[in-house]
């Protein structure tokens, strides 16, 4: 895996992790529908957790669907958006945080009133 792979699969593994945030949760298991639900069934039924779901995908990419691949893509370029938005908020309000499974999303949302104003924006917006 090369490194814009690399920083693909962890913006995705953050993003998937975020099971709260309505355009990530279709890619998450057991998350119900989306155009990410049926490639998931198929391709990565075993697989467990946003991170390793998002690398099940990478690496059977030439049979997941045209619509699942655009889906990634939308997930990819928002957590890009939530990450420029949210960095400084995340280090200063939820450094003691581990990352993953939501933690991270789930504090920032319930600091909401402390949030810069980028990040309070998109955190509304979702």
């Amino acid at each position: 895996m090369n490194i814009k792979q690399s920083i693909v699969s962890c913006l995705a593994a953050l993003v998937l992790s975020c099971t709260t945030l309505t355009w990530a949760a279709p890619l998450t298991p057991g998350a119900g529908g989306g155009p990410c639900a049926d490639d998931i069934k198929r391709l990565c039924a075993d697989v467990r957790g946003g991170r390793n779901v998002a690398q099940c995908l990478n690496e059977h990419d030439a049979d997941v669907s045209d619509a699942c691949k655009a889906h990634q893509k939308m997930v990819v370029e928002k957590g890009k958006t939530f990450m420029q938005a949210c960095r400084g908020d995340i280090q200063n309000l939820c450094k003691d945080v581990k990352p993953g499974e939501g933690r991270t999303w789930t504090c920032i949302k319930s600091r909401e009133a402390d949030l810069s104003g980028d990040c309070k924006e998109f955190v509304t917006g979702q």
